[in-house]
């Protein structure tokens, strides 16, 4: 709050995005409080991003629920029976029952391990020079870390430790590597998962983007994971346990519209033929410039323009502020910190164009 007044910009603050820490919610209060102009119900607003990435780790973690296991509400004695069957023993498995946290957590410990040290790293790449007959692939050399805080860490985990298959399984096939090992049965699931991430890697992808505010995405994005999840082939793959409904979930109320469904009078019969008017027009092209669009047709839609002003250019996530923050920590370490604004600008400058240049180069 000292910044904002500071800098006086209580009454300039469209919205915040963050995650759902509960110090966000008292800050977005104690602003609504403080400014009279900001609405913590309308302009604090969750980061789609972190929102996803919840969902995937605890999605994960229901789908390692293993039915059979006696931590389940399942009898002792049943549990047992099943175990020691004559089924069980004489089939061969069929997975069913793998543990999928167990599967990553075995991945991600062979990652920690590599990083340890330059020497076990190296021995890493020579196995991997090995399999692939001398010539390290490009841009694959070692497994990615797991860092569960992390966006899309444990797709991209598991996508490159699936790349490197062939190298992992050289690796680990000493005795002194045997904890390490993944099954062929577990690279099954490994393949799986990966494909069941897939598009919330690539939907974080999309509402991440920096040069264009991405909420109008996530309405979108939304419908189609739900639909791709409730569809995926791989669900069929997994054994998610059921679990009573909760009819007494609060149900979130929707805002947005309620000014424009319960106006009465001329004003709302207008809304109404606005309403009409936009949706008879016929649709626009994929490629269309959006602000274009809006200084053109603003006078025959102008609530439509001013919601289009209002709600629509804001970011879906907090990626850009995160960027930011991951950048300046590389330039502010903790031997250099007293640098002044200036000098801190103009690395990050020099840091943005040579990412720019090098890209431009690299396509020559």
């Amino acid at each position: 709050m000292k910044t904002l007044k500071r800098f006086k910009l209580e009454q300039h603050i469209m919205c915040i995005m963050t995650d759902n820490a509960s110090s966000n919610n008292r800050m977005a209060q104690k602003l609504e409080e403080t400014s009279g102009s900001f609405n913590a119900a309308m302009q604090h607003m969750g980061c789609m991003a972190h929102i996803i990435h919840l969902a995937t780790r605890d999605g994960l973690n229901a789908l390692s629920l293993d039915s059979s296991s006696p931590d389940n509400n399942i009898p002792p004695d049943d549990w047992i029976n099943n175990c020691m069957s004559i089924k069980t023993l004489v089939d061969s498995p069929d997975g069913m029952h793998l543990r999928y946290n167990t599967i990553i957590s075995q991945i991600a410990r062979l990652a920690s391990y590599l990083n340890q040290s330059l020497q076990k790293r190296d021995k890493f790449i020579t196995t991997v020079c090995l399999v692939y007959n001398g010539a390290t692939p490009t841009h694959v050399t070692l497994l990615l870390s797991h860092v569960s805080t992390h966006w899309n860490s444990t797709y991209n985990m598991l996508e490159q430790a699936l790349t490197l298959k062939d190298s992992y399984n050289q690796f680990t096939s000493s005795p002194s590597m045997e904890s390490y090992k993944v099954t062929p049965l577990e690279w099954e699931k490994v393949g799986i998962m990966v494909d069941f991430l897939m598009p919330l890697y690539e939907a974080t992808l999309v509402i991440s983007s920096l040069a264009y505010p991405t909420i109008n995405h996530s309405l979108s994005l939304y419908l189609l994971l739900i639909k791709q999840l409730k569809d995926e082939e791989a669900l069929k793959h997994f054994e998610i346990p059921n679990e009573p409904d909760n009819p007494s979930a609060p149900q979130k109320q929707v805002l947005l519209y309620d000014e424009l469904y319960t106006s009465s009078g001329p004003e709302g019969n207008t809304i109404e033929i606005e309403i009409q008017h936009f949706f008879a027009e016929p649709p626009e092209a994929k490629n269309t410039d959006i602000l274009a669009f809006w200084k053109s047709q603003g006078r025959n839609f102008p609530t439509f323009r001013t919601m289009a002003r209002k709600y629509l250019a804001k970011p879906a996530t907090s990626a850009p502020s995160e960027r930011v923050f991951s950048g300046g920590w590389k330039i502010l370490s903790y031997q250099r910190t007293s640098q002044s604004p200036m000098p801190v600008e103009h690395l990050a400058c020099v840091k943005d164009w040579a990412r720019t240049f090098g890209q431009l180069y690299s396509e020559v």
